[in-house]
């Protein structure tokens, strides 16, 4: 939920970034309509733009400003240009009658002309080309006198310009003009990277980070309570040592590199130490924890759905059925005598130490009664109790391991008995006794210790010999979780795979599309494709179900979003426009690749913009076609080759897709066949038999055109779609 939040506030905050800067580019170049039709120019109006020039050689009786020549540059047939202003005053205080001006027939003047100038009060003459020739233009607008005197002629000049010679195909612009063209997109794309970059590190990479903290934190407490002597203590140690090189590799300094450039090895590391770990301490958990771990492992295998998860959720089931509550009690009841005669080693240690008589105060064999007393008794009691509670409840022998409890309680309970009562005699402090007592307590606390490695050979031989449910339960539990983590490390890695190729393909593609906003001087149709894709994506976000943690690929699909709407709108407008020439498309769709500011030309790059489909519907209708007629001239009549199958089964991510094989009829068999069009889901792949097989790693729905061909080299062509769900 709070990563679905933070996705909409980024698409929002984007959005409204882009529709500011779409707002300042039609402040810099107008809107659409003032573009192709700008507003007539009247006389009288204070200029606004470039004055147009005026020849002085042939000014009679008036002065004109400026004095130098016009050029209103290229512009497109039958398209009118801004206006270019000329003023004219007359030399004198005598009125000047003017004429209706002549103008040649690439210009126009707008406005009402002049009529008489007096003095100091001017006349605003407004020029604009027109041109209705293609080429260099020269012109003149002639000023006459009432009777017929020429009082000036202002020479003109501009270069007509066929609909469709833009971009590269006009005559090359300088490149500092060039540079300035990309400067603006430059900017807007930087911004946008840097935005990307930021979001990725502070919303898809810290969060991961603390995730995995958070693990490296919860098996650390369990390892905590697990005992440290024996066989466990060595286990305790290694688990430890793991989880501490996943911590060294979480913590490693991060540079300027890690912010750009992450990856997410150390993710996928640590990830694995962590994992290495929970399977160690697989071995040390309780019986009862045991079987709670393979009912929920058992469940992920069963999720899985592969043939090796299948087969062990299939062992983990047998295992549980075997599973009793008397086989674990009695074998939990075994390890923990096995645990008290293991954690005897320091007692021993002292006893072997003790002196002879008794010992003075102050000697650290002094405490070995009280020790017996106030410890040893109290953990003997609550070991014996503890298998009077399994014994009650297990059946008669021949258990093995009711028969090692039965053996193990007899022989321990009297033994303590009498050291417990050898222990009370040294501290009742008889003096008369006290070497008598003290020698006896020895003898009974060396006839305990010498007992020990007898009773723990009984007990360990009672678990080999009747290999008990929770002992295969620990190795079937390590081998489940090996499989399900070897497969949360393999979803993972493809994420992050599919996240670096992301922000390479966004890198490439933003760097692509400052050269040709540049050089075809249409970046407004990248502009408004990008608001398109993300308003796409706005409008699936509101829409979106919650979904488990995708490892952040939800966030890479936010990003491509507005770059693939860019490139769709600018190359959508392009070909639609190369369709219309063809006549694929009707003539409703009159757009012009040098007008990108045309209403129609910036609707159609948002809706290609929007729909990522779109511009792949087109070019398969333009497959279409050329396959169709293909086909009806490769025909032979009702024997002729053609493809039979017309659909494709749905598939799954992450789950085996089985086998499709494609079928064909006519023609001469052995069958050849390949994709021609599209590609399949990633996973995929159709071999020459046409069978289909893999595991489809990404969702979505794809079309693919497949060609069969026959002995003879005849082909025959079908477009087929997949769906993929997650």
């Amino acid at each position: 939920m709070k990563e679905h939040g933070s996705m909409a506030q980024f698409t929002t905050i984007l959005a409204t970034l882009l529709c500011l800067f779409l707002a300042a580019e039609a402040r810099a170049h107008g809107t659409p309509a003032q573009m192709q039709n700008p507003p007539a120019q009247v006389s009288g109006t204070a200029p606004q733009v470039e004055p147009a020039k005026l020849s002085p050689s042939d000014s009679n009786g008036l002065a004109a400003e400026p004095t130098s020549l016009p050029d209103f540059g290229e512009q497109d047939l039958n398209t009118i240009s801004d206006a270019k202003k000329v003023t004219l005053k007359a030399k004198s205080t005598t009125p000047v009658g003017i004429a209706p001006l002549v103008v040649s027939d690439d210009f126009i003047v707008q406005g009402n002309g002049c009529g008489a100038i007096v003095g100091t009060d001017g006349c605003l003459i407004s020029i604009a080309f027109r041109p209705i020739h293609s080429g260099d233009i020269s012109g003149t607008v002639m000023v006459t006198g009432i009777d017929g005197k020429m009082l000036a002629r202002i020479a003109l000049k501009g270069k007509g310009l066929t609909p469709g010679d833009c971009g590269l195909c006009k005559k090359p612009r300088p490149w500092r003009d060039i540079f300035f063209e990309s400067l603006r997109p430059f900017v807007l794309v930087s911004l946008f990277f840097a935005g990307i970059v930021l979001v990725r590190w502070n919303m898809i990479a810290h969060p991961t980070q603390k995730l995995l903290e958070a693990q490296i934190a919860a098996v650390e407490s369990r390892v905590e309570v697990m005992p440290d002597g024996g066989p466990s203590g060595e286990r305790k140690k290694a688990i430890t040592s793991l989880l501490e090189s996943a911590q060294a590799i979480l913590h490693k300094r991060a540079n300027p590199f890690d912010w750009i450039f992450w990856s997410r090895g150390n993710e996928m590391s640590g990830w694995g130490y962590v994992h290495d770990a929970e399977e160690q301490l697989a071995s040390l958990l309780p019986p009862e924890q045991v079987r709670a771990r393979l009912e929920s492992c058992q469940a992920n295998l069963r999720k899985l759905n592969t043939p090796v998860a299948n087969a062990l959720a299939d062992t983990v089931q047998t295992v549980l059925g075997q599973w009793s509550p008397t086989a674990d009690a009695s074998t939990y009841a075994i390890y923990q005598a096995l645990d008290f005669l293991t954690s005897q080693y320091s007692l021993a240690k002292r006893a072997s130490d003790a002196p002879g008589s008794p010992p003075l105060a102050g000697d650290p064999s002094s405490t070995l009664p009280t020790d017996v007393v106030n410890s040893l008794e109290l953990k003997a009691n609550d070991i014996l109790y503890a298998i009077d509670q399994c014994l009650a409840a297990m059946p008669p022998p021949p258990d093995p391991r009711r028969t090692a409890l039965d053996h193990f309680r007899a022989a321990l309970a009297p033994q303590i008995q009498l050291l417990a009562g050898a222990a009370d005699q040294v501290l009742a402090a008889n003096a008369a006794t006290a070497a008598n007592d003290w020698t006896a307590f020895l003898k009974a606390l060396n006839d305990f210790l010498g007992l020990r490695a007898g009773w723990s050979q009984g007990l360990s031989d009672a678990l080999s010999a009747d290999k008990p449910p929770v002992e295969r339960g620990r190795a079937v539990l390590q081998e489940a979780l090996h499989v399900v983590y070897d497969s949360t490390d393999t979803e993972l890695s493809i994420y992050a795979s599919w996240q670096n190729k992301g922000l390479w393909l966004t890198g490439c593609a933003l760097l692509l599309m400052v050269p040709l906003a540049g050089l075809f001087q249409n970046g407004v149709l990248f502009l408004v494709g990008g608001v398109g894709g993300l308003l796409s994506r706005l409008s699936r976000e509101l829409k979106r179900a919650e979904f488990p943690t995708d490892y952040g690929a939800a966030w890479m699909t936010l990003f491509l979003s507005p770059v693939i709407g860019a490139l769709n709108g600018w190359a959508g407008v392009l070909l639609i426009s190369i369709l219309k020439d063809f006549g694929i498309v009707g003539n409703a769709l009159k757009v012009d690749w040098c007008k990108p500011c045309a209403p129609l030309s910036l609707g159609i790059a948002v809706a290609f913009g929007f729909s990522e489909r779109l511009f792949d519907t087109v070019i398969g209708q333009l497959e279409d076609r050329v396959a169709a007629q293909k086909a009806q001239a490769t025909s032979t009549g009702p024997g002729s080759l053609k493809i039979i199958t017309a659909t494709l089964k749905d598939g799954k991510t992450m789950q085996d897709y089985g086998q499709v094989k494609l079928d064909a009829s006519g023609g001469t068999p052995p069958y050849t066949w390949s994709i021609t069009a599209g590609q399949l889901p990633q996973g995929l792949k159709m071999d020459a038999s046409g069978a289909i097989t893999g595991v489809p790693m990404t969702d979505g729905t794809f079309s693919v055109s497949v060609q069969v061909t026959d002995k003879d080299s005849k082909t025959a062509t079908q477009k087929l779609e997949l769906n993929v769900t997650k």
